[in-house]
């Protein structure tokens, strides 16, 4: 099917709070996986998460392998937005 990634300020913010320079193992795994969300047919996949975003949006999570990350993200037959990135542990 292939949808379009839509990166929100606080993935990217958190990015940055995260340290993970372009390049490097983290940004290069983060990379890999926002790739097989975008090119995935179906959504959510295997291995996927469901959790509850503060205050009252159900999202999925989908870990990068190799990493502590996790990505939050939400998706319609189009776009697949990714709202966030935390950490294992990491309260939102």
């Amino acid at each position: 099917m292939g949808r379009v990634i839509e990166l929100r300020r606080n993935f990217l913010k958190r990015r940055s709070e995260f340290g993970i320079l372009p390049g490097s193992p983290e940004a290069r795994a983060l990379v890999r996986c926002l790739r097989e969300l975008e090119s995935a047919e179906d959504l959510p996949l295997s291995g996927d998460t469901e959790a509850n975003l503060p205050p009252s949006a159900w999202v999925h999570q989908r870990a990068v392998p190799g990493t502590v990350l996790l990505v939050v993200y939400d998706f319609s037959d189009q776009i697949v937005t990714i709202i966030t990135l935390r950490r294992l542990g990491m309260p939102y």
